[in-house]
This record gives structure tokens, C-alpha cells and sequence, in this order.
């Protein structure tokens, strides 16, 4: 699982292995950033020197894709999530997490009694274990 900006790393290594023919068993963002300049500002497009255009890499991801996000995070807007999840491939989409009232830091918090969190993660993970990894 990857966090905040936490997934422009996750998601450049994951274009790498895809576009290698071996793509990840699934990759887990939480709060993602669609890219570090959108953080600011909200700009269409991607702007050069921007570190993490994840908005641009996940396009190229062939693997099960699993966003959660807080309805109400104060630090990487909501919309983030929302934009990547439309970024990427439908075949490879899953359901996303939205949670509502919570914020970046407090998503675990909200969910540990309910445990709710587990069980949307557990769900990814057996999906993902009908994915086998393509080698093209």
C-alpha cells in the first residue's frame, strides 16, 4: 500500500514493470497524488519537471488498481483520487474507497473499530490473486 506521495514512487516503478511485460499482482494507493504540481494548483495538464505525474503513469498500469481516499482530506484534495481513478485503464479499475469525512491523516483511525479497512484491503488481495502477472 502506498500513501500520499508515496505514489509517485509506487506508480514509476509500476509503469517500469508494465511496460517490461511484467506488470505488479496489484498496487494500493491511499490519498495518492495525481502529481506534485496539481497539489497546488489545479492544472489540466502536466507540466514539465513535475516529479510524480502519476496521472500520466498509471495509464500504462496492467494490474488490478485499488484507491481509497478521504472525502474530506486537507492536504491532497479529494479530486486527486478521483482523477487517477479515471486515469485508469477500466479493465484494470477496482472499486474505489471513499471515505467519507476523513481527512489524510486519519483514515485508519476512522475505520479501526469498524475494521472496515481490512476488509476492503482483504477483498483487493483475493481479487488480485486471480491476476497472474503477464510476461509479454
Amino acid at each position: 500500500m502506498f500513501r500520499s506521495v508515496g505514489s509517485g514512487p509506487a506508480l514509476y516503478l509500476a509503469q517500469k514493470l508494465c511496460r517490461a511485460g511484467m506488470s505488479p499482482a496489484g498496487i494500493v494507493l491511499q490519498s495518492p497524488i495525481m502529481s506534485v504540481f496539481r497539489i497546488a494548483f489545479d492544472f489540466r495538464l502536466t507540466l514539465p519537471g513535475d516529479m510524480f505525474p502519476n496521472v500520466d503513469r498509471i495509464r500504462d498500469l496492467r494490474c488490478p488498481v485499488f484507491i481509497m481516499h478521504g472525502t474530506h482530506d486537507e492536504v491532497v484534495p479529494f479530486w486527486h483520487g478521483q482523477g487517477l481513478f479515471l486515469a485508469t485503464c477500466i479493465r484494470w479499475r477496482r472499486k474505489p474507497f471513499w471515505i467519507f469525512g476523513a481527512g489524510h491523516n486519519n483514515i485508519e483511525i476512522l475505520l479501526r473499530d469498524s475494521g472496515l479497512l481490512l476488509k476492503k484491503l482483504r477483498e483487493f488481495l483475493d481479487d488480485c490473486e486471480t491476476h497472474e502477472p503477464r510476461q509479454t
